[in-house]
C-alpha cells in the first residue's frame, strides 16, 4: 500500500490484529518476499521433488526422523498442501526470485563441490562464515526452534501411543 490518509487507519487496523505493520518502498518489499517466501518455497518445492525422482519412501524416512526432521517435513508438507496456482505465481510474478534463486543455485554448486572434493577446511569456512552472518538471532532462533521441536516431540509422543 502506497502512503496515503488511509495509512494510519491500516496501521492501526493491522496493530489491533497483533501484527506490526511495516512500511517499506515495493522494491523493498518484492526483495524481502524473494527471500521470505521465493526462496523458502523454492527450498521446498525441490526438497518434495528430490523425494519423488529418488523414490524416498516418505513413510520410512519419517520412522527415522528426529522431531527437528520432523518439523522440517510438516512445513514442506503445509507448503506442498498449498494451491500449486498460487505458489507458481509467487515464483514467476516476482521477478526478484530469479536472481536470489540463481545465487540460492550457485552458493549450493559450491558447497556440493566442496563435499566432493573432500574439502573440510573450506566447508568448515563458509558454514562458520554463515552461521556468524546470522549474529544475535542465531542464539533466539535456537531457543525458538527448541520450543517448537519439543512441541512437536510432545505431539508425537501423543499421536504415537496406542489407545
Amino acid at each position: 500500500m502506497r502512503p496515503g490518509p488511509c495509512l494510519p487507519w491500516l496501521q492501526d487496523t493491522v496493530r489491533r490484529l497483533g501484527m506490526t505493520p511495516v512500511v517499506m518502498t515495493p522494491e523493498g518489499h518484492d526483495e524481502a518476499m524473494a527471500i521470505i517466501q521465493g526462496l523458502t518455497h523454492f527450498l521446498n518445492i525441490v526438497f518434495a521433488r528430490t523425494l519423488q525422482t529418488r523414490h524416498a519412501d516418505v513413510e520410512a524416512l519419517l520412522r527415522v526422523c528426529s522431531p527437528v526432521y520432523q518439523v522440517l517435513f510438516a512445513m514442506l508438507s503445509r507448503i506442498l498442501s498449498g494451491d500449486p496456482q498460487l505458489y507458481g505465481q509467487i515464483q514467476i510474478l516476482n521477478r526478484e526470485n530469479i536472481p536470489v534463486v540463481r545465487e540460492f543455485l550457485k552458493n549450493g554448486a559450491e558447497l556440493l563441490d566442496m563435499a566432493e572434493g573432500r574439502r573440510y577446511p573450506d566447508f568448515y569456512r563458509i558454514f562458520s562464515e554463515a552461521g556468524a552472518y546470522l549474529g544475535p538471532f542465531k542464539a533466539v532462533a535456537r531457543q525458538e526452534s527448541d520450543f517448537l521441536i519439543d512441541r512437536m516431540r510432545e505431539y508425537l509422543q501423543r499421536e504415537r501411543k496406542p489407545d
